[in-house]
């Protein structure tokens, strides 16, 4: 009787560990790859916009691969899929297309992820949005990446994105009592507006070409504002900021010297605006440089903020 005791409950202990066993393999197998962003997200402001905050419905490509020693991973996916954040606690989710699911295998996946989505084309081209004004002039403008490896069967993998522009703020004051700041135009100007970015060969831009073009980034000067450029050197002597008053007379703010504007960093311009003729020009001598956000700050709470 004790025999058949013991025969009993190695079949239920043999029958448990192929159960367990299945049930992993069947894990493995179907474990959908699932990622949110470590960022939160907030309305269009005059100068924190995408410090590290996106909206509802912002768009990014992702590249997933099987991380493999073999010659032919077990699984290809789609290069890019086309994610977007579908809710307040930044999750993304495939737009048109079924889900991607981890390797049977076992093995971590390698994932690059790029925003905004349109920053991906068969060009291999990136280029400056004219009106950042407008939200999503702005972002469309600020291009950002993330990259990361692993296999996270009991969560999301968190995207940490870094910026690969470099941001301008313009903060106006004026010092002659006549001169009204309030619904002036502020824009940048002499700036390249083009690169190639090709986000699964490289993580950089740098402006190249000729291409130059206004991008206003404020209608309200009495109010500070932000902008974004490609990173470039720009040479002393360059009219960078063009402020146009609402009684149409034009303040350029001018390089003192020559400037490396460097991804990730923050340029804030304090100009004192002075009019003594009809297109005056100012020396940007007050000059702040800081880095643009902490690309690794913790999650926070997502706004809802509705995007298209």
């Amino acid at each position: 009787m004790r025999v058949l005791n013991i025969t009993y409950w190695l079949i239920l202990a043999v029958a448990f560990i192929s159960c367990t066993t299945g049930e992993q393999e069947q894990m493995n197998e179907r474990r959908i790859i699932s990622f949110s962003v470590d960022a939160e997200v907030e309305s269009r402001a005059a100068t924190d916009v995408l410090s590290n905050k996106f909206s509802v419905n912002n768009q990014f490509a992702i590249y997933i691969n099987e991380v493999t020693a073999t010659p032919t991973p077990s699984v290809e996916y789609e290069q890019p899929m086309r994610y977007r954040i579908t809710d307040t606690e930044g999750t993304m989710k495939p737009v048109n297309s079924p889900n991607p699911y981890y390797p049977a295998s076992g093995n971590p996946v390698s994932v690059v992820a790029v925003f905004p989505y349109i920053a991906v084309n068969d060009n291999h081209l990136f280029e400056i949005q004219s009106n950042q004004n407008e939200k999503t002039g702005y972002q469309n403008s600020d291009l950002m990446y993330a990259t990361l490896s692993g296999r996270n069967l009991t969560g999301d993998l968190v995207l940490s994105f870094r910026h690969l522009t470099s941001k301008i703020t313009v903060v106006l004051t004026t010092s002659q009592e006549k001169t009204n700041l309030e619904y002036s135009k502020v824009s940048i100007i002499n700036t390249m507006t083009q690169a190639v970015f090709d986000a699964t060969v490289n993580n950089s831009v740098t402006a190249s070409g000729n291409t130059e073009k206004k991008i206003l980034i404020s209608n309200n000067g009495s109010e500070a504002c932000s902008g974004v450029i490609l990173p470039q050197n720009i040479s002393a002597g360059t009219r960078l900021i063009e402020i146009e008053l609402i009684s149409g007379e034009k303040v350029y703010g001018v390089l003192p010297s020559i400037i490396t504007f460097e991804a990730g960093k923050s340029y804030t311009f304090n100009i004192d605006v002075v009019v003594d003729r009809v297109a005056s020009t100012i020396t940007l001598n007050n000059i702040e440089v800081t880095d643009w956000v902490d690309a690794y700050s913790s999650p926070r709470e997502i706004a809802g903020d509705i995007t298209h």
